[in-house]
């Protein structure tokens, strides 16, 4: 089977739109005789943001460049920005060590302390996929939120607004901390960037920031903050954003679960009127405390003290050290394996859950094999795929026969997309998928891994992010194979000539059986060994 020389050609080339290669620096490449650049880091309107190794320093910082575009018109912003952050110094603020300018490209950057940990835009995508309110306990939001407000009340009186709080600024690091990021945009008085763009993202803007009105006072950021807390109490935005006239949120009913005190207390952040709202971060966050949170603290403490009850439809439970999981519903059924949905439940959360259990003692070894291989591809922390789900933990059942359990993804795999689109799914999709998955690949093949089994019900499409996840590690080779079942081949449509024949699988069949997944999305007949009529030669 030969793929159309156009397909490959837009793979190799790129078919998705990716940044000006201008902005993005090489990974490895020597900035201002001093820098090393590593990974990017993130980007915004006003920058690009990479992990560094400063060689004069001797560490990890991060460096954050103008864009080439907005160099001419925003070098005053830069520099307000390295004044803002070099003047305030408070735990919860990113640390600043050096201001720039890089002469070969004309582009101004800074450098600061680089923090390790997840933004709370993740966090909070990760809690929503459960869609169990609240998503954290109070104990644990109500602290970020201290330490939020303790750090604005600084800023504040200091005199600088912040003007762009999102979740995505704010990071968790891994003590339980956080740190308040990107003061790009902290400018006194100012409502609007050189070019006339209001500054600050509209989902988080006050009324009177995006409609660039007024002289903007700590109430902007409060209103942010309100926002901010709506969601997470909610696990969404507030009804009517960016719709005009700003909506009446106090007859949206949207806490029906809350007391109605906590209902008062965030919609006095969000209302339309500044000078409705809290005037400063003190009494927004005295009035924090005078909520009833203790009452929903007692409860979580109660059911702390006793064991969690089998809900109801659960086929069977089985103790784990920190929890217990409970299967529900049968899932799917393998060759080899019966899989269920079910949930984990400890005493602070409940996670949704597939639980793969192999049908047979003799497959075991199966087991265990996949239980390595899961534990191999996520044992680096730091740089694991996120293609790749993760294994929560394995067990044993007193019959003998051994599981595994990790996070259950609402997704699609790619038989049910190529379904939406009988005579090909759109080139662009099969790129985004393709390029994904040959970075999963790419990552297992890196530490020895061969998948062995690719084929399109084993890839995922998320609907939400358009993520792509790699499933079905069970008989993923890692040499030598430490199974007693030898090479099967388990799809023959989509295995490599030499994995038909019961020989050891190399690299390259991942990348047969890849190719193949595309010339089925893009609408081939992969039995017929036909390429998508559509595509030209």
């Amino acid at each position: 089977m030969k793929i159309p020389e156009r397909v490959m050609e837009h793979f190799l080339t790129g078919g998705e739109q990716a940044p000006p290669t201008d902005v993005l620096a090489q990974k490895g490449q020597r900035w201002d005789n001093r820098y090393i650049i590593g990974e990017l880091l993130g980007q915004g309107g006003m920058g690009v943001v990479y992990k560094c190794w400063d060689e004069w320093r001797e560490k990890e910082i991060a460096l954050k460049r103008l864009h080439p575009w907005l160099a001419t018109e925003s070098q005053a912003l830069i520099r307000n920005e390295l004044e803002a952050l070099n003047t305030l110094q408070h735990e919860a603020l990113v640390r600043t060590y050096d201001l720039g300018y890089q002469q070969e490209t004309g582009e101004w950057y800074f450098t600061m302390e680089y923090v390790e940990g997840e933004d709370l835009e993740a966090t909070l995508c990760r809690a929503k996929e459960h869609e169990t309110l609240p998503l954290f306990p109070s104990v644990r939001w109500l602290g970020w939120l201290e330490a939020l407000c303790d750090a604005l009340s600084y800023t504040h009186q200091k005199g600088w607004l912040h003007r762009d709080l999102k979740p995505s600024n704010i990071m968790l690091l891994r003590d339980g901390s956080i740190k308040l990021l990107d003061f790009g945009i902290a400018l006194p008085g100012q409502h609007t960037t050189p070019s006339g763009q209001p500054t600050g993202t509209a989902y988080y803007m006050s009324p009177e920031q995006l409609e660039g009105k007024g002289q903007l006072t700590p109430a902007s950021d409060i209103y942010a903050l309100g926002v901010i807390v709506y969601r997470l109490l909610t696990g969404r935005l507030p009804m009517g954003r960016l719709q005009g006239p700003w909506s009446d949120l106090k007859k949206a009913g949207w806490t029906p679960d809350f007391p109605k005190e906590v209902d008062e207390w965030v919609l006095k952040a969000l209302e339309t009127a500044p000078r409705d709202r809290y005037q400063d971060i003190e009494t927004f966050w005295a009035a924090c405390q005078a909520l009833p949170f203790s009452k929903v603290e007692t409860q979580t403490e109660e059911l702390r003290q006793s064991p969690p009850h089998p809900p109801k439809n659960t086929l069977f439970h089985i103790d784990t050290d920190k929890g217990r999981l409970f299967a529900h519903t049968l899932f799917a059924q393998g060759e080899l394996s019966t899989l269920y949905k079910g949930t984990y439940e400890t005493q602070d959360e409940t996670k949704d859950m597939v639980i793969k259990i192999v049908d047979e003692i003799e497959d075991n070894d199966l087991m265990a094999e996949e239980i390595r291989v899961y534990t191999l591809l996520q044992m680096d922390e730091k740089d694991r795929s996120q293609h790749i789900p993760l294994l929560s933990g394995h067990f044993q059942l007193p019959d003998g026969r051994q599981g595994l359990y990790q996070p259950y993804i609402d997704a699609h795999n790619l038989e049910y997309v190529r379904q939406i689109y009988p005579q090909g799914v759109p080139l662009e999709h099969v790129i985004w998928i393709f390029r994904r998955c040959l970075s999963v690949i790419g990552y297992a093949h890196h530490k020895g891994i061969i998948h062995g089994n690719i084929d399109p019900t084993h890839i995922l499409v998320r609907g939400y992010d358009h993520n792509v996840f790699l499933l079905d590690w069970s008989y993923a080779i890692v040499e030598p194979a430490r199974t007693g079942q030898g090479f099967k081949c388990w799809n023959a449509l989509y295995s490599a000539p030499e994995v038909k024949q019961r020989k050891p699988p190399v690299p390259g069949s991942d990348l047969y059986s890849l190719a193949r997944c595309v010339i089925y999305l893009l609408g081939g007949d992969v039995e017929a060994e036909e390429c998508p009529a559509h595509v030209d030669e």
